[in-house]
């Protein structure tokens, strides 16, 4: 059941009036019960997200490379905590040094 509209805006009630238009809010809210998403649509989800996420590359091309063993753990634990892959993360630093190197040398890319 709703209570009725107040007569006046709220600003201009007194305590006792703004108590009484106001007092259906005070109970808890027992609105839509939830019930809890199936693990299937759960992993269906995420992964649609992980596909919004991922960047499109135009052309890429697979290499070798031989790293420190604690910068190896330090990138992984960069690329998990920012949620990046590690490709990412390596192109991103890549692509730093590279604009860093441009502007030192001041030559347009």
């Amino acid at each position: 059941m709703k209570s009725k509209k107040p007569n006046k805006p709220y600003w201009e009630m007194t305590t006792a009036e703004l108590r009484e238009a106001t007092k259906e809010y005070d109970k808890e809210f027992s609105g839509m019960k939830t019930v809890p998403v199936p693990p299937e649509e759960l992993a269906k989800h995420r992964r649609f997200m992980k596909k919004l996420r991922r960047r499109k590359i135009q052309a890429s091309r697979r290499i070798t490379i031989t790293i420190e063993r604690s910068l190896f753990r330090r990138l992984d634990s960069y690329a998990k905590r920012t949620g990046m892959t590690r490709s990412a993360a390596i192109a991103a630093g890549v692509g730093r040094l590279l604009e860093a190197e441009r502007r030192l040398v001041g030559r347009p890319s």
